[in-house]
């Protein structure tokens, strides 16, 4: 097993520490309310990306452990953004849950089927979701900024800019993020070089 829950997990509490210290987080726009939940939701979705670290071995066996290692990752996660519940009324790290979910299950498929194909498909893998996360929101500042047009629709394919949207439930990844999986476990093992005598 990797350790990438417990890498999540430390991190997310880093952040929320920081964050919590008055000349930090105030000059950002987060204080002790629903902004700093909307801190940990994003900090957890960009965690997703950059922070899991998938076994190497190019076999189904460790294609199933990644698997476990991501629910572990999304279960330490949503503990630390869940602890955050006290610092505002309403159920936004509740709501959030779902589209949390959807990214981890895509994202860490993603990555895991990088590490299944082998060499550098685990860095075009990250790269890869940090564009689809957070190119649709650059694009919609920069419409806003330049044209006066608004880039709402790309929520539909970025969980941050959902997030940022109002869209907290974000379920198309659900089905989705099985994709990735089901080409991890489907690709066949891989073939063993031949030693010469």
């Amino acid at each position: 097993m990797t350790h990438s829950p417990l890498i999540v997990v430390a991190f997310l509490f880093a952040v929320a520490g920081l964050c919590s210290l008055p000349g930090v987080g105030e000059p950002m726009g987060v204080g002790n309310d629903r902004t700093l939940q909307l801190a940990m939701i994003h900090t957890e979705l960009a965690c997703c990306a950059l922070l899991f670290l998938p076994l190497g071995a190019r076999t189904r066996g460790a294609a199933l452990r990644n698997l476990l290692a991501v629910v572990a990752c999304f279960a330490g996660a949503s503990a630390c953004v869940l602890l955050l519940h006290f610092v505002a009324r309403g159920g936004l790290p509740w709501q959030s849950r779902g589209g949390a979910l959807g990214a981890w299950l895509f994202a860490g498929g993603a990555i895991s089927l990088g590490a299944r194909l082998g060499g550098v498909w685990v860095l075009r893998a990250r790269v890869a979701l940090l564009c689809m996360f957070a190119l649709p929101p650059l694009a919609h500042y920069l419409a806003l900024e330049y044209a006066s047009a608004s880039l709402l629709h790309l929520r539909s394919v970025s969980p941050s800019w959902a997030l940022a949207a109002g869209e907290l439930s974000w379920w198309p990844l659900l089905p989705l993020g099985l994709t990735p999986w089901a080409a991890a476990l489907a690709l066949p093992a891989p073939k063993q070089a031949e030693v010469a005598p």
